[in-house]
């Protein structure tokens, strides 16, 4: 299949394969169960947080404030978790 136009591709991709085995491990069933509780105010879960830092350093990055400047834009409609 030859893809001509779509604005769900981007160049970090090949990141979801790697989510998608996070969940087949069911990472994050165990983050929510075995760490603490987060405040019912939170936008986020145990799992959004720890995909959040593993797609830093999955997509190349250096530091965490990567993902709001290089990683924001392609992961904005991600499906698989929702970027910190």
């Amino acid at each position: 299949m030859k893809v001509l136009n779509s604005s769900q591709i981007n160049a970090f991709g090949g990141i979801n394969f790697v989510l998608d085995e996070f969940d087949k491990m069911h990472l994050g069933d165990f983050l929510q169960s075995n760490l603490p509780v987060l405040s019912p105010t939170t936008f986020y879960n145990w799992k959004d947080i720890f995909y959040s830092f593993a797609s830093i350093y999955y997509c190349g990055g250096d530091c965490i404030e990567d993902s709001k400047t290089v990683l924001s834009r392609q992961f904005s409609g991600n499906p698989i978790f929702n970027l910190c």
